[in-house]
């Protein structure tokens, strides 16, 4: 992305909230579109629990 010109301040600042917080306060940023923090949470959470959907 950064090399066609996209801005890609937004993904940095979350990627690297998740490298020194955690994907869950991460996740919690303004800007993170519900749909997508919804859908990472649940996947988060079967990963945790070692669940199959």
């Amino acid at each position: 992305m950064k090399e066609v010109g996209a801005d890609i301040s937004a993904s940095s600042k979350f990627i690297y909230a998740v490298q020194e917080k955690s994907i869950n306060e991460a996740l919690a940023m303004p800007g993170v579109p519900s749909p997508s923090r919804m859908f990472t949470s649940t996947t988060f959470q079967f990963i945790e629990n070692n669940k199959p959907h």
